[in-house]
């Protein structure tokens, strides 16, 4: 079951980080891992994609109340943010099924962007503990809906 996406861009190069995160067994997994290759496009939005690499493991939990990110996130799963990001109305995808589009609820994404500097920045987010958690990604903080 897919819990997230997240994503941050580098402005100084046309590359894109992307995480999945899903709960499932090791079988679930590889058969990502294979999916994930043959992706051509990345939602509608950011257009077309060659994948240079996937890897995939298990995140572990960040305690803290209060965590830095440069990932986007759930606007509504948070208290309060510090820093520059872009606020960005979005179709909720895990509950709105493809092809019902024109009934579908916005909610607000925040990603990390800071436009006087042209280019991605770290937010430090505090959560509200009854609908995110932290996560440590390979060393990087994603926040994700619980």
């Amino acid at each position: 079951m897919a819990l997230g996406k997240v994503y941050v861009g580098h402005s100084t190069s046309p590359h894109m980080e992307v995480i999945y995160v899903v709960r499932g067994d090791e079988e679930l997994l590889k058969d990502l891992v294979v999916a994930t290759y043959s992706m051509l496009r990345l939602g509608c939005k950011e257009g077309l994609l060659s994948v240079k690499s996937v890897s995939y493991g298990v995140p572990e939990e960040v305690g803290a109340d209060v965590v830095k990110t440069r990932y986007s996130f759930w606007l509504d799963i948070v208290e309060s943010i510090r820093g520059d990001y872009v606020r960005q109305d979005v179709i909720d995808y895990r509950s709105t099924p493809i092809g019902e589009y024109s009934k579908a609820k916005f909610r607000t994404m925040a990603y990390p962007y800071s436009i006087g500097r042209g280019r991605g920045v770290p937010v430090s987010v505090v959560l509200n503990k009854s609908k995110a958690k932290a996560l440590n990604v390979r060393g990087e903080v994603i926040i994700v809906e619980w």
